[in-house]
């Protein structure tokens, strides 16, 4: 619901920046005018009444604001925006967290937490979504493990993934290509309150938190399908080279379909989304006690017993 109410501010913004000469181009032309702030913070502030990371858009809108006209945006939405926060940590106050929902943000070596952080922003932002499978309902209990060296391999994953992000983002600002910047900004700004660099979260990775990044990053593929599109068909390529780019293209749709459609339905099933994950995900206790726990309830006795002392032996400690 959250992303459904980002969208339609987008379409706020979109339909004043539409090129007359394309019904598909926009060019973000026009300022943003204080009807649309007005519009935007409110569809903002009801984001945020279903999920937090609805506050971001705000962010999004302004730093492309500074990016595009090269200029602060006006007072509407950065006084909108402090004020939203502030009553959000008056209302509900800082949640409590355990060292096993997050390892990562409760070690104490600065470089292990960083290099961690930057690899779950890696798989969160990248992997995950370019490559979703397999997937987890659950990250926590060193699902993944910490990154407690310069040398471990994953190091350089995140380093090109970072590099690749900056890339990007430098070549179209230069090049003044705004709705891939607001696309890339859309991807990585409603991304931060997950990150875990700014802020301790009960998580390490949560699907629900990826609904509005992949906003962005399917704005972006849909960007790049476009221009390799275009250069196919403004240099003549040949017939059998564009049929290969929209089979392949076709074939990668019904595939993310596909896997889309599957973790769907094993969400609407807890006995099968428990024992999915479990099968890949092994060393959770949470999953293994989770699973215990329905297992109880049906009556498997031997089958939970046999998951309850799974999770003891990978977390001693565990408790619920």
């Amino acid at each position: 619901l959250a992303s459904l109410l980002v969208l339609k501010s987008f379409e706020r913004i979109a339909k004043n920046n539409i090129d007359s000469n394309s019904t598909a181009k926009i060019n973000f032309t026009q300022k943003f005018d204080s009807r649309t702030w007005f519009l935007t913070t409110i569809y903002a502030v009801f984001a945020m009444l279903c999920k937090e990371t609805g506050i971001t858009i705000l962010g999004v809108y302004m730093t492309f604001y500074l990016f595009r006209y090269g200029r602060l945006p006006p007072p509407l939405p950065i006084i909108s925006t402090c004020l939203i926060l502030l009553t959000r940590i008056l209302s509900f106050g800082n949640p409590t967290f355990q060292t096993q929902d997050s390892p990562a943000s409760f070690n104490e070596n600065i470089a292990t937490r960083f290099l961690s952080y930057s690899w779950i922003s890696t798989k969160a932002l990248f992997l995950i979504q370019l490559c979703p499978f397999p997937l987890s309902y659950d990250y926590s209990y060193g699902s993944i493990p910490l990154v407690e060296g310069p040398f471990d391999v994953r190091n350089v994953v995140s380093l090109a993934f970072f590099c690749l992000m900056v890339l990007i983002l430098a070549k179209n600002l230069q090049e003044r290509n705004w709705l891939t910047v607001f696309s890339f900004l859309l991807l990585t700004i409603t991304f931060l309150p997950s990150s875990h660099f700014f802020i301790r979260v009960g998580f390490v990775i949560a699907e629900r938190n990826l609904y509005l990044p992949s906003i962005g990053f399917c704005l972006l593929v849909i960007i790049g399908w476009s221009r390799i599109w275009n250069y196919c068909s403004s240099n003549n390529s040949n017939l059998l080279i564009k049929i290969i780019f929209l089979s392949s293209s076709l074939i990668s749709l019904l595939v993310f379909y596909a896997i889309s459609m599957k973790r769907s339905y094993l969400w609407s099933n807890k006995a099968l989304l428990f024992k999915h994950d479990l099968e890949f995900n092994g060393n959770n206790a949470k999953l293994h006690y989770n699973f215990a726990n329905l297992a109880k309830d049906y009556e498997k006795l031997e089958i939970a017993q046999k998951h309850f002392q799974a999770a003891i032996d990978l977390h001693p400690t565990y408790h619920s």
